[in-house]
């Protein structure tokens, strides 16, 4: 498998894993309770995280 391939493939599952928290991001908030400050400060920065891996997967794209 080519490196477009590869790369294209990571893009798809980072886009999927960054919608599927954006959905349940309200859910696990609530449900944290008292520790929803803290909760909603890791899930911003895992959010983060994974668009990080995003870009990265976008510029490596652009080098053969």
């Amino acid at each position: 498998m080519g490196k477009d391939r590869l790369a294209s493939q990571y893009l798809v599952r980072i886009a999927d894993c960054i919608s599927q928290v954006m959905n349940n991001r309200q859910r696990m908030i609530s449900e944290a309770n008292e520790q929803a400050p803290e909760m909603a400060r890791s899930i911003d920065i895992a959010i983060f995280g994974l668009f990080s891996q995003y870009s990265l997967v976008n510029l490596q794209e652009l080098y053969p």
